[in-house]
């Protein structure tokens, strides 16, 4: 019970976790910002002869909205399923022994309904709906920046990210749409929330086929090494940007 507290007080500080309500910055109950902290645990130093140790792994699953998720999480994250699939990155603890935030990782299913009206708009059904959501003060929340969605292929599935930059964290938001036949033709979206302080924006993308290696939505397995293509490093939007983007809504 503890510890499932305490990831659920961690996904509360994952900011803007669009398609869900997100928290705004300033909120009554907007939080401190996120300490710059090293990687949990240092990478041995290996001789020419060895090799790195192959990392133990967590299996997690779930089913919600009707669509199963799988992954396999590094066994010293924490980890629990809340609403979908939760992933915390220990980290080291700070100078008052209360332990730091590292990368988090939220991946669920949001209701298809909602969507629904959006299929086959753009031709890639996980671009039309962020494209969608980006456009929608309430679901971004206040005082972030935000990119424009892009669109990818991931695996042959259609696939989307945007970004989001706020003074606590910077947020990948990826999602993927993988039709899953039967009677309802529409493709099921699965959403992935990665976020992390801003001065470990690089930690992210280091860390992001990784991560999502092996996702598996429904019996697909989602290979990780395909991300390798997204920028490196990712384009997190300033606040200049966003001014950018502000302006170019308006003229619509």
């Amino acid at each position: 019970m503890a510890r499932r507290l305490l990831l659920l007080i961690l996904l509360a500080l994952t900011s803007c976790q669009t398609i869900k309500n997100a928290p705004r910055a300033n909120d009554s109950t907007a939080l401190e910002p996120f300490t710059n902290i090293p990687l949990v645990t240092p990478s041995p130093v290996l001789s020419p002869t060895r090799s790195a140790p192959t990392p133990a792994l967590t299996h997690l699953e779930t089913t919600t909205e009707g669509v199963l998720r799988a992954i396999d999480a590094p066994s010293n994250w924490e980890t629990d399923i809340v609403d979908g699939l939760l992933l915390a990155e220990h980290s080291a603890a700070m100078n008052d022994g209360t332990p730091g935030l590292g990368m988090l990782v939220y991946i669920f299913a949001p209701p298809n309904n909602e969507f629904a009206v959006l299929t086959g708009r753009d031709g890639n059904f996980a671009h039309s709906v962020l494209n969608h959501v980006v456009r929608m003060p309430g679901r971004i929340g206040r005082n972030v920046a935000v990119s424009e969605p892009v669109s990818f292929d991931w695996d042959g599935y259609d696939a989307a990210y945007y970004l989001l930059s706020g003074a606590d964290a910077q947020t990948m938001v990826l999602a993927v749409a993988i039709p899953l036949g039967g009677d309802d033709a529409r493709p099921r979206l699965v959403v992935c929330n990665l976020s992390i302080p801003p001065a470990r924006t690089a930690a992210l993308r280091a860390h992001l086929p990784g991560v999502l290696d092996g996702l598996t939505i429904d019996g697909v397995r989602l290979n990780g090494a395909a991300l390798d293509a997204l920028p490196d490093p990712l384009p997190f939007p300033s606040a200049a940007d966003e001014a950018a983007f502000l302006a170019t809504e308006s003229s619509r």
